[in-house]
């Protein structure tokens, strides 16, 4: 259902939401203790109907509010409020807590991740930190909060230019071609997060005397596509850089015609995708004029379109994976020759911009259908098989463990790998389930992590998953092939 997350109280000294599915009383940190997923506040999500979601707001003079909602049935609609618990020292008291867990074991929750539809509205900061992206400070109110792995994190509105590296070594000036001497020039990139590192003189350093001629062009050249916009460039009105086997063309300096579907030159951002080691394991971007939802790769610094509509963003470190609905400008696909390897790979480039609200609208209704149907999916997975670690009361109980001489004759690595629900992004990926379908037996296998000491353990399977058979009867047969239609098949584990 789509739900509005509602903002802070006014004025926050500290707020935060999330999804509870579990209360777990001995976890460090009070959000912590609530098992589920952070929320932003003031965004829309796709929540499922039923689903709890717990907001806490602490007042500057110290009392904490925490509210507990539900998700109503109906689209559009507010939070139900269930309760609400006040404490003067700030902090949550583990009788809310227990209060949560009678509620969670009451209502039962469905387990989906939130789906973002969009992002709420810019927080100030508080108290001056250290910028998230760029690491320099920011004052107190001049900066904004982002939500980084469900933490709220301060950054810049705009990060300040970064302090220029200089060369640590002798080399030609990018510009006048002369040499710059250690630590007197300054290094620059070009293209961006992917270019070359060439150095240059300091402002006014440059030499007066005539700048070498550029190669000339090959005996046969023909129009090419400009590195820089990724346009076509006629021939003969363009510049040509580069040396033999590395011939580049661009329209030259500013003299890039604005892209078609680019009338009102919004901020750009370009993708790289392909096979080569050397870059970030990224989709493709869309073709000229399609929409569709983007995954960007951005280094230190580099802008994040945060009032992008489905904007969300994935931090390490410096760098980020962010994600929102773009339009395609332009795209180019091209080889790429690595030296160590001795092998040439193909690349994929795109550039791209944020989608209007109306260029938007289809990408989500596809992307709530999507989320809508997989819902549906992963309750029928969980109502015909048993994949937990511990058998579910209201899940079947037609299913058997083998014996280790009925475990040793199955041979996994032969059977179709069914697809299951996945669960939230992060490293618990490694021990999702799994599931095969067995149809000369007839049954369905199940591999469920198992974590701790006392569980069922398969002797030549290693010790980390507990097996499981299923009768494959016509139901489990529908939901095995509508797995393999949505998921498609899965590489094999």
């Amino acid at each position: 259902m789509r739900t509005l997350i509602p903002d802070p109280i006014e004025p926050p000294a500290e707020s935060w939401a999330k999804t509870v599915h579990a209360v777990n009383a001995d976890a460090a940190g009070e959000g912590s203790a609530l098992q589920g997923d952070w929320l932003d506040r003031g965004a829309v999500y796709a929540l499922a109907a039923g689903e709890l979601v717990v907001m806490f707001d602490k007042a500057p003079g110290g009392a904490a509010i925490v509210t507990l909602h539900q998700v109503s049935d109906a689209e559009d609609a507010p939070l139900t409020e269930l309760r609400t618990w006040t404490n003067p020292a700030g902090t949550i008291d583990p009788q809310v807590l227990a209060d949560i867990s009678g509620h969670v074991a009451t209502l039962k929750p469905r387990r989906y991740r939130p789906l973002m539809l969009s992002s709420g509205p810019a927080r100030p900061n508080t108290r001056a930190e250290d910028c998230h992206l760029c690491r320099f400070e920011v004052p107190a109110g001049e900066g904004r909060l982002m939500q980084v792995e469900g933490r709220a994190r301060v950054c810049h509105t705009t990060c300040p230019p970064r302090p220029p590296l200089h060369n640590y070594y002798e080399q030609a000036c990018g510009n006048c071609r002369h040499p710059v001497p250690v630590g007197e020039g300054i290094l620059y990139q070009t293209r961006g997060q992917y270019g070359t590192w060439l150095v240059k003189h300091e402002d006014g350093q440059c030499r007066d005397t005539p700048v070498p001629a550029a190669p000339a062009a090959p005996d046969d050249a023909r129009p090419g596509v400009c590195v820089e916009c990724l346009q076509d460039v006629p021939f003969g009105s363009g510049e040509v850089h580069g040396a033999g086997g590395y011939w580049r063309v661009t329209h030259g300096e500013g003299a890039c015609p604005p892209h078609p579907f680019n009338p009102d030159s919004a901020p750009t951002w370009r993708i790289l995708a392909g096979d080569s080691p050397r870059i970030p394991d990224m989709p493709a971007g869309p073709a000229a004029g399609e929409t569709a939802r983007v995954k960007v790769f951005l280094g230190p610094g580099e802008p994040r379109p945060t009032d992008a509509i489905g904007f969300e963003t994935r931090e390490f470190y410096l760098n980020a994976t962010i994600s929102f609905i773009a339009v395609g400008l332009a795209t180019q696909s091209r080889g790429d020759y690595d030296p160590d390897d001795e092998i040439w790979y193909e690349i994929h480039e795109s550039i791209v911009r944020a989608a209007t609200p109306d260029e938007a609208a289809p990408v989500l209704e596809r992307e709530a259908a999507t989320a809508a149907r997989r819902r549906a999916l992963a309750e029928r997975t969980e109502s015909l098989l048993q994949t937990w670690r511990w058998p579910r009361p209201e899940g079947p109980d037609d299913y058997s463990n083998p014996t280790p001489e009925e475990w040793a004759e199955v041979s996994l690595t032969s059977l179709t790998k069914i697809p299951l629900p996945p669960g939230p992004p992060g490293p618990s990926m490694l021990y999702e389930p799994r599931a095969y379908l067995d149809e000369p037996n007839g049954l369905i296998w199940t591999l469920s992590h198992n974590g701790v000491e006392g569980d069922h353990r398969a002797p030549d399977r290693g010790s980390v998953w507990i097996p499981r058979s299923h009768p494959l009867t016509p139901e489990r047969r529908r939901l095995s092939a509508d797995l393999l239609a949505e998921y498609g098949q899965p590489y094999s584990r």
